[in-house]
């Protein structure tokens, strides 16, 4: 049972197993981010918790940091590898022309 109280200035912190259900993840995972200090968290007394909005800005931005301004494809495109085959030694060739027919 839930007791609906005045409105709190500020975000209800989750814990580890709410968080990890939030971003999909296992909860070993998370705490092993934590543990490394990779995702934002506050520990009170013994226990850790999460503001989820903290948290999911924080992986918002660091997708947003790691994309590349275009896409793989467009460059390969470019290059000249408009269909990708792999040759024996497992390395992409353009056109499906293996070095060895060159």
């Amino acid at each position: 049972m839930r007791i609906e109280g005045p409105e709190l200035p500020f975000e209800r912190m989750v814990d580890l197993d709410e968080m990890a259900s939030i971003l999909s993840v296992p909860r070993r995972t998370l705490y092993y981010w934590v543990t490394r200090n990779e995702v934002p968290f506050t520990k009170i007394g013994r226990h850790i918790r999460f503001a989820p909005s903290e948290v999911v800005g924080f992986f918002r931005e660091k997708t947003a940091k790691t994309r590349a301004p275009c896409s793989l494809s467009s460059i390969l495109i470019e290059k000249g590898f408009r269909s990708l085959t792999t040759g024996k030694r497992g390395l992409a060739e353009p056109n499906g022309v293996s070095n060895a027919s060159r």
